[in-house]
């Protein structure tokens, strides 16, 4: 299964805000709410990239929307390896456009860049210990510079019984998420305010203590999903190894009531039947599973009876539910978003990686997207070489039989498979094979681009009668017999998934329509041709030898260098170079099949749009919308988002629907956290390299709460009882990294205020 998974993850960290957020970066410099126009748009995105992350981790708070935060920030960040890809591109219940991936790529590209790494073929989710900054500088740079050269493969979170801190590779030394937190190297940070941020990996989301104070730390490790039937796997070590454990899916683990399938190295460690584990501790609580028809789980003691994880289980099974669907609305999500500006044309590089890469992606998550231009090669080839196809175009439409004639194909290339089928193999990938397969090499190509010359010379001048013949010699006849194009390939795929009527509406239900929509495609071999020199240069470089690698992997260095050579330099677009020619094709309404492809890609937003709306009425929309959250007293110390040491800060106030069956507000004691705190809450008994960990309520043991209090404060965590609630949070962001061309910023501190300004605390 996680093979039919890997394509169409196009977003490096896809993982959003739904459009640019109109709140997000309202100023710099001091005091409250400056003019926005005071900020560069630098600085700007990077606000909108802040905000957006520090609201998912936010709203996971108990007392708003109460998810536990690592799995909603592993949907966003890690769809791919998660296998939980949401669709971000949708209308909601008004009709209103809904694009959650423009601040969630802003945060990538400009915050965290090395943590696409992490969305790969592998088998890892996001902590809130990766964003939120509660270890010290170290464990953040320690991730930079793992690995290899390029960085960012694991962070030293999780060791294996060889005390070795890795996962994501081909080896047999990968970590399975044993002893998390447990490294005797791995210490809360020496800055109180960061230490104070432990609480986001246990002590988010419905009963998270209730339950571990009954002896539940979290399911795992090795369990990669808590769906089954979906995508488990082993997570053997030398199948990349995982940091899956304790809470990283708590969520859907709450749901299923037991986490995936467990890798045999590790059962003696696996706690992942949760009604089992609470008959062996001889808890007063039983646990009954929840569904996939009826989300929230169900907890007796007694005559009571609660039932919890409506909105996480909601959440996660949605992104389960809908994860083919998902890595197809990626697409139209990332066509919103390219523009000529610095963010866009990064935009189009990511879109690009699918739709024409520069190097083959070692995840095959091009291959649906790379298969509808060279599937295209394969419609050409079929209708000059079958002599009925031939004679229609010649006689019937009127193409020039000498052209035709000289038209001659090799087979066109077999690429990798992709999420919805295409072409299976483990060959290259890249633009490449545009340009030298087979043995007419190029002229392949040369021969695709006069194939569309002629074909959009000759149907200037068609009749009403022949536009139909070539709509259902390509499209559907009379019998809605799929033709030519339908049938073939990817396309067919892709057009079943979206439904006749849109791709109807796709091509004006025309010939012209028709014809217009495969020259796009077909446009793509003579902007190849024309870019031939710097193609090749680049793809000899990247994709071959030594140098081989993947766009997720390269430094910024390597991407600014990549943007230059395709004509992007001084802020501007070439004229004349690929990337102009790029985005005109895919921007610019003149150019022809532009506006066919949108609303190609965009029929994937309208057919999902029916499965999206209760999830985004009752969840979604508490994240995105900015009349819930109210940002002011912005500031940005640097115009560089390089620049080690920089900071951002801002305050959020959330006026949203909030979970009022908890009272974490009320905690108005701050609890102590000491460096040996384990966030993960893992029991690890001592071993010759690792220290004994504990799981521990801080809270309970400082007196700052009772046994009795834990529910009440935890809360139920089911939306259809929330309600609208005012809670204030001051937020400071700092790049850690010492390294001038890695950036990583994390939340260095969160201080939370009730409606009457009170300042309250976690219990951990």
């Amino acid at each position: 299964m996680k093979k039919l998974l890997n394509a169409l993850a196009v977003m490096s960290i896809v993982t959003p805000s739904i459009s640019a957020t109109v709140a997000c970066g309202n100023g710099n410099g001091s005091g409250d709410n400056p003019d926005p126009s005071d900020m560069t748009q630098l600085q700007k995105d990077m606000i909108d990239g802040a905000d957006f992350m520090t609201r998912l981790i936010l709203a996971g708070r108990h007392e708003n929307l109460n998810y536990n935060v690592n799995e909603i920030l592993s949907i966003f960040l890690t769809p791919l390896s998660t296998a939980l890809y949401l669709p971000i591109n949708y209308n909601n219940s008004e009709g209103k456009p809904v694009n959650l991936s423009t601040d969630v790529l802003k945060y990538g590209q400009l915050l965290a860049p090395q943590l696409r790494n992490f969305d790969n073929n592998g088998y890892a989710g996001i902590f809130a210990s990766y964003i939120m900054g509660m270890y010290d500088n170290n464990f953040y740079q320690s991730f930079l510079k793992s690995g290899n050269k390029d960085g960012g493969y694991y962070f030293n979170d999780t060791i294996n019984p060889n005390n070795q801190e890795s996962y994501l590779y081909k080896t047999d030394q990968n970590s399975l998420g044993e002893y998390a937190g447990a490294s005797n190297d791995l210490k809360l940070s020496s800055d109180e305010s960061r230490r104070q941020l432990a609480w986001g990996i246990q002590d988010t989301g419905a009963l998270t203590n209730t339950l571990l104070n009954e002896g539940y730390t979290g399911s795992g490790p090795g369990a990669t999903h808590g769906y089954t039937g979906l995508f488990n796997t082993a997570a053997a070590r030398n199948k990349y190894g995982t940091n899956s454990n304790g809470y990283l899916y708590y969520n859907s683990i709450m749901n299923s009531g037991k986490s995936g399938k467990i890798a045999s190295e590790t059962n003696a460690f696996d706690k992942s039947n949760i009604k089992k584990l609470l008959e062996e501790n001889e808890s007063t609580y039983s646990y009954q599973a929840g569904s996939s028809s009826n989300y929230g789980s169900i907890l007796k003691n007694g005559t009571n009876e609660y039932e919890f994880n409506n909105t996480g289980a909601f959440i996660t099974r949605k992104a389960s539910e809908l994860n083919v669907s998902g890595h197809i609305n990626g697409f139209s999500a990332l066509l919103d978003n390219i523009n000529d500006q610095e963010s866009g044309v990064g935009v189009m590089l990511e879109f690009m990686d699918s739709m024409l890469p520069i190097m083959s992606n070692e995840s095959s998550d091009q291959g649906s997207a790379f298969s509808l231009v060279i599937d295209m090669w394969g419609i050409v080839k079929k209708s000059v070489e079958d002599s009925t196809n031939k004679n229609i175009l010649i006689n019937e439409l009127k193409l020039d039989s000498n052209i035709l004639d000289n038209i001659t194909l090799d087979e066109k290339p077999i690429i990798k498979e992709g999420i919805l089928g295409g072409n299976a193999s483990t060959k290259d990938a890249s633009m490449k094979v545009m340009l030298n397969s087979g043995d007419l090499k190029e002229k392949n190509a040369e021969n695709i681009v006069e194939f569309f010359t002629e074909l959009n010379r000759a149907s200037q001048n068609w009749n009403e009668e022949q536009e139909q013949k070539f709509f259902e010699m390509y499209a559907y006849d009379e019998q809605n017999k799929a033709g030519l194009l339908i049938k073939t390939g990817i396309f067919s795929t892709m057009i079943n998934n979206i439904g006749k009527d849109a791709f109807l509406e796709t091509v004006n239900n025309s010939g012209k329509g028709v014809v217009n929509f495969m020259s796009w495609f077909g446009s793509m071999y003579k902007m190849v041709l024309d870019n031939k020199e710097v193609i090749l240069e680049l793809t000899t470089k990247y994709n071959e030898g030594e140098g081989k690698t993947t766009y997720k992997k390269l430094s910024a260095v390597q991407r600014n260098e990549i943007k230059s050579k395709l004509g992007f330099k001084a802020g501007k677009l070439e004229e004349g170079k690929f990337l102009e020619s790029f985005y005109k094709m895919t921007k610019d309404k003149k150019t022809q099949g532009q506006k066919e492809l949108e609303k190609f890609f965009g029929g994937f937003a309208g057919a999902i749009s029916n499965n999206m709306k209760e999830l985004d009425s009752n969840v979604l929309q508490y994240l995105y919308d900015d009349k819930y959250w109210q940002i002011s007293n912005t500031h940005v110390s640097s115009n560089d988002n390089t620049q080690s040491g920089a900071k951002m800060s801002f305050s959020l106030n959330y006026t949203g629907k909030g979970d009022i069956t908890s009272n974490a507000t009320e905690y108005t004691s701050k609890v102590n956290v000491d460096s040996d705190f384990n966030p993960y809450q893992q029991d690890n008994e001592k071993t010759d390299f690792s220290r004994e960990t504990k799981a521990r309520i801080l809270g309970l043991e400082q007196g700052k709460i009772k046994e009795d209090d834990l529910i009440a404060y935890d809360g139920l965590g089911n939306y259809e009882n929330y309600d609208i609630v005012n809670h204030t949070y001051n937020i400071e962001w700092t790049n850690v990294s010492n390294d001038p061309l890695n950036p990583y910023w994390v939340i260095t501190k969160i201080e939370s205020f009730n409606k009457e300004g009170e300042q309250f605390y976690n219990i951990f």
